[in-house]
Parts: structure tokens; sequence; C-alpha cells
């Protein structure tokens, strides 16, 4: 349903992150959800604002596609992404760059 809804994939992800499997897509929608619950999130923020993207050991990290507040500008979040046939979930831990 998802990969045939390209209004409700544009609202959730950047061009980049709209590749691989649905599973891969489902991963990616955890890990953007994660980040907004440990950062406290209170306000709206856009999906496609975070940038799930994997590093050349396929682990995941975040950039950042719009600015973010100044408070949350030292806020550096690390995650972990898991998926199966039916299900993807994620955590999201966030380092406060000004707590070292």
């Amino acid at each position: 349903l998802i990969m045939r809804n390209s209004l409700l994939l544009d609202k959730l992800f950047v061009e980049s992150e709209k590749v691989g499997s649905i599973q891969s897509l489902a991963g990616r929608f955890a890990a953007k959800e994660a980040f907004i619950k440990a950062i406290n999130l209170k306000w709206i923020w856009p999906y496609s604002y975070l940038v799930i993207k994997k590093n050349h050991l396929s682990k995941p990290y975040a950039l950042y596609h719009h600015s973010l507040p100044d408070e949350f500008r030292n806020m550096r979040p690390t995650f972990s992404i898991s998926h199966d046939d039916c299900h993807a979930q994620a955590i999201c831990i966030v380092t406060n760059l000004n707590d070292f």
C-alpha cells in the first residue's frame, strides 16, 4: 500500500531513502519515530527532515535535511534498526554533546 502512495512516501522520506525493500522503509520509519520520542519533541516536525542513511559498514546514522532549533543542535542520535518480513523496530539513544 505505501509503495503505491507516492504522496505519503514524499511526506515520510527523501528520494535517497526510498530505495530497498518495504522492510527497509519500515525500519527507517521506526528510526525516525524513535528519534522523535528520544528527544521528546513536542511540535510537529516533518519526517522527511530527518534522513536515515547507512555508512560503509551498514550502521545507520541521521542527517538533518533542514535546520534544527538551537536546543537540538548538539544532540547526536545513535540508532539500532531491525526488521524481518512482518515487523520493524528501532531504538535511538541521543547524546547531548553539551554534557561532555
